[in-house]
């Protein structure tokens, strides 16, 4: 970029959606559908996982890393980070996202030792737009049968700190997991 040391004076989000409707291979009816239904991620949510802030002075490398984090979310396909305006001391930037469709059906089906094991579930990986999951599903086979429900935030008060919340309640008892993560940053 060249521009490092300079003052991070605003940063605008643009979010793109799902399907691109202006390249004639994806703007059909499905496809308007999908861009429709999808709720976008929110900009908030793109900020709290940002390693700089308005006012911060620019360090080339935060934004290389700023775009890894945001590229490794599974509810968004493409992330990068790009100056729209450069004057002297300060330099303006535009944090531009894509997102991918992150509603899910999920099946399963197969033959054990003891017996046939098989499951449904729906996951949703971007919860209106939060970037938080939540799955809802049902597994049986020969010994249990179980209902279970996971949630994951991998933003916790727009921090760095990751949750996930998993309860089951099965034909023998229930199930409780509750785990927190600090990622470490190289």
């Amino acid at each position: 970029m060249g521009h490092e040391g300079k003052k991070i004076r605003h940063i605008d989000y643009k979010t793109m959606p799902i399907f691109d409707e202006s390249d004639p291979q994806e703007n059909n009816r499905l496809y308007r559908l999908v861009n429709r239904l999808h709720m976008n991620t929110r900009s908030k949510v793109v900020r709290t996982q940002l390693l700089f802030r308005e006012g911060d002075l620019l360090e080339i490398n935060n934004i290389f890393e700023s775009e890894r984090i945001l590229r490794s979310r599974n509810y968004l396909t493409n992330a990068y980070i790009i100056p729209t305006v450069i004057c002297s001391d300060a330099v303006d930037l535009m944090v531009v996202t894509q997102d991918s469709w992150s509603l899910e059906p999920q099946f399963s089906l197969r033959k054990e030792s003891e017996g046939t094991k098989s499951g449904f579930a729906i996951a949703d990986g971007n919860i209106f737009g939060s970037g938080n999951s939540f799955t809802v599903g049902y597994e049986e086979n020969s010994q249990r049968n179980l209902v279970h429900y996971e949630f994951k935030n991998p933003h916790v008060f727009n921090s760095q700190i990751a949750t996930r919340l998993y309860y089951a309640d099965t034909s023998d008892g229930k199930n409780t997991i509750v785990d927190i993560s600090h990622p470490s940053i190289h």
